[in-house]
């Protein structure tokens, strides 16, 4: 039976508050209502290259350039990572550069750049050489060595190291190619420019490898803007309400301590965003069905219904979500969606007669109705499926393959692995689409274990999820050593940490941290750190508590939930001895509340003996408020 709070802590709060909190209440709901940073995805780029939602201008980039400054230990540091075996060819460049750029110059280093800039691949060849340029003295020979590429690029690196050098010799020669005939004149003439005023020129592929080889050996071995770039990304990070309230919400959701369900319904009521729905989708879904199917609170139209069917779907707690399944019937917009997943958990009734609506659904609908014939395990879908063979689009034709082969049509299997054994097959893509969607079935799943070590790149990368995602540890070790390097973008790295924390985030806590942040993907960075405080590392206090301190007053209260889950009631009590210089009484209070509320009377007790507060303190004031609603619960 649904049982919703009899008092809710939203009255406490009031009276501790004197009024105040109602005012508190009404900054925090401007949070509400933006766009869930997790339900977009950035466009697919290069793993630990920056992320951006419009390149930057040519002069951002040469002026950012003014910002970065290497150390001592940047040679260092970025040595160890070469020899660690484990860099990417653009990791292993900005390393390289990295070592060109570290003052005073580090003479045993050469040797190291000039066999790059001899045997490495092309990449790595262009850094060792812009490298041996910003080394200077000694490191001519290589360069003038290098005038002789047989590419382009590389000969252009090779001219911007010798003027890099500063040697006169070098630019002379520059001079004197950019005044010739040779196919090299404009590009020489390019970089003289360049060299000369950076922000009179105009960009080319040597300069921007230039620049942005810079960019990430500053990163990740020396300093932007005089300190270490992680710690100002992540300044940034804390500072955004949309990263603290996501992460919060999302990290509270799983919780089934008392209390919990109470300041996300005040949250969801008040604010009504995306990441509310979500948080109340998981943590409170009879509850979510009940306000809804009565009217006091229902989703933003058809886009937030999609969000919702997503989100059940994504964490796969479709088994507990019937309440909510059974209302997404009557929304057309996900209407198909709910079929599936309420075959998904054996109830494929609704199933009947839906063929008869084919020609009315669109693709995704027809997809998804693929998928659900297949979990109702009904041969006698394969009569009509056939029928939709030859449907125009190509991700719904692989849909009904699977179907079919799900359902035990041999022909259908034999043409599924045909497909999948033939990059080079038209409908290859898409029919490794709908098998990654489609992993967790036993069929689908054995056979991309089997295709798993054939695929390169992103397909191996992106297959290995799939299968961590289905519980294969096989995929997990897999999608970890491709990972190594860094996170796809967007919504693909955000499933990528989702399937690498499966029971245990632990597990991967290292590779969590080796590349947190990132740069402008807010989704990503949201379930990297997600995954940090699950993981119980000390880096999630740095998220937590500034929401603890400077959120509004129902998520701040979550926040000192994750908290007390992740470091005990001992990490709550910290935060308060350790409260900020700026802290007012009414934060006091309101952390004191949390303690109350998450730790009970023994709380009040202890707060009073161990720490000797006086009765009129603002902390002990909240505990003992947030202990006597504790028993409301």
């Amino acid at each position: 039976m649904l049982r919703l709070p009899k008092t809710p802590l939203l009255a406490f709060a009031v009276c501790f508050l004197a009024g105040s909190l109602a005012a508190e209440r009404q900054t925090g709901s401007q949070l509400g209502g933006a766009q869930d940073p997790e339900a977009s995805g950035a466009s697919t780029s290069k793993p630990r290259l920056p992320v951006s939602e419009a390149a930057p201008s040519w002069k951002s980039v040469v002026e950012r350039d003014e910002s970065i400054s290497f150390t001592r230990r940047s040679g260092h540091d970025a040595r160890s990572a070469i020899f660690s075996g484990d860099l990417g060819s653009s990791q292993l460049g900005a390393a390289l550069l990295a070592i060109g750029c570290t003052e005073p110059q580090m003479v045993r280093e050469r040797p190291l750049l000039e066999s790059y800039a001899e045997v490495g691949t092309d990449q790595e060849r262009r850094a060792a050489l812009l490298a041996l340029g910003e080394f200077g003295e000694g490191s001519e020979a290589a360069l003038q060595k290098s005038l002789q590429a047989d590419d382009a690029t590389t000969r252009g690196c090779a001219m911007l190291g010798l003027l890099l050098t500063r040697r006169p010799s070098g630019r002379l020669q520059i001079e004197r190619l950019a005044s010739g005939t040779s196919a090299d004149a404009r590009l020489a003439s390019e970089l003289l420019v360049f060299h000369a005023d950076a922000l009179a020129s105009r960009p080319n592929a040597v300069t921007e490898l230039y620049l942005e080889l810079r960019w990430q050996a500053a990163r990740e071995y020396g300093l932007v803007d005089g300190s270490s770039w992680s710690m100002r990304a992540i300044k940034a990070l804390i500072e955004d309400p949309r990263f603290i309230k996501s992460l919060v919400l999302r990290s509270i959701s799983d919780s089934e301590v008392l209390g919990v369900k109470d300041h996300l319904l005040s949250l969801l009521i008040a604010n009504g965003g995306n990441a509310e729905l979500k948080a109340a989708a998981t943590a409170m879904p009879d509850e979510l069905a009940a306000l809804i199917e009565s009217g006091l609170w229902k989703p933003q139209g058809a886009r937030s219904w999609r969000l919702l069917l997503d989100h059940i779907d994504e964490e796969g707690i479709e088994h507990r979500s019937l309440a909510l399944l059974s209302l997404a019937l009557e929304v057309p917009a996900v209407e198909i969606h709910a079929l599936m997943l309420l075959s998904r958990v054996g109830l494929p009734e609704p199933l009947v007669d839906l063929e008869l609506d084919w020609e009315n659904l669109d693709a995704r609908d027809r997809r998804l109705a693929c998928e659900a014939w297949a979990l109702a395990e009904d041969p006698e879908a394969l009569r009509f499926l056939a029928e939709f063979e030859q449907d125009p689009n190509p991700g719904v034709r692989a849909a009904v393959m699977l179907a079919e082969a799900r359902l035990g049509d041999i022909e259908a299997h034999s043409r599924m692995k045909l497909t999948l054994e033939d990059p080079s097959h038209e409908e290859y893509a898409a029919t490794l689409e709908a098998a990654m969607d489609q992993s967790a079935a036993p069929l689908i799943r054995n056979y991309l274990e089997e295709l798993l070590p054939d695929l390169e790149g992103l397909e191996h990368t992106r297959v290995a999820r799939a299968l961590a995602h289905s519980g294969v540890a096989k995929g997990r070790q897999a999608l970890a050593m491709d990972l190594v390097n860094g996170f796809p973008s967007g919504k693909e790295g955000v499933l990528c940490v989702r399937a690498l924390v499966g029971r245990d985030a632990s597990a991967h806590i290292d590779l969590f941290r080796k590349h947190f942040p990132v740069e402008k993907d807010l989704a990503l960075n949201i379930a990297l750190a997600r995954a940090i405080v699950e993981a119980q590392d000390d880096l999630g206090l740095r998220f937590l508590r500034p929401a603890l301190w400077d959120s509004p007053f129902d998520l701040s209260m979550l926040a000192a939930q994750v908290i007390v889950s992740s470091h005990g009631l001992y990490g709550l009590r910290d935060e308060l001895l350790r409260a900020p210089v700026e802290a007012s009484e009414k934060d006091l209070r309101r952390v004191g509340f949390a303690l109350g509320e998450w730790g009970g009377i023994q709380e009040v007790e202890l707060l009073r003996r161990q720490l000797s507060l006086q009765p009129r303190s603002p902390a002990l004031q909240g505990a003992i408020l947030g202990a006597l609603g504790r028993r409301t619960h």
